[in-house]
C-alpha cells in the first residue's frame, strides 16, 4: 500500500511539474491497470529453495500513466510511467516493450 502511494505521489508531482513547465499548453493525462497475477501455481522467487505459491495473497498489477502536452493540436512532449507489481523486468522484454511503443 505505502508503494503505491509513494508511486501515486511521484505521478502528481510529475504532473505538477508539467503543469508549470507547459502553461501555454493543454494537458492530457491517461492511467490504466491490468491484473498481470499468474495462474496458480508458480515457483516464488527470493529465497534459496524452491517454493511453489499454494494461493494468491495480493494480486499483481501493471500500472501505466501517459501524459501529452498538446499546442494548437500539435503533440510537444509525452511521458510514459510504468509501474510493475514485480521482482524485475527481463531485458528482452523491456526491449520489446520500448520498440513497441517507439512504434
Amino acid at each position: 500500500m505505502l508503494q503505491k502511494i509513494l508511486i501515486f505521489a511521484g505521478f502528481l508531482f510529475t504532473l505538477l511539474s508539467l503543469a508549470t513547465i507547459t502553461s501555454a499548453a493543454e494537458l492530457f493525462v491517461g492511467t490504466a491497470v491490468v491484473d498481470i497475477t499468474p495462474p496458480e501455481p508458480v515457483a516464488v522467487s527470493g529465497q534459496f529453495n524452491l517454493r511453489i505459491s499454494q494461493k494468491v495473497e495480493t494480486p499483481l498489477t501493471a500500472n501505466v500513466m501517459a501524459l501529452e502536452s498538446r499546442e494548437n493540436d500539435s503533440s510537444q512532449e509525452i511521458a510514459i510511467m510504468v509501474s510493475c507489481d514485480l521482482l524485475y523486468i527481463p531485458t528482452e522484454l523491456m526491449e520489446l516493450i520500448r520498440k513497441a511503443v517507439r512504434e
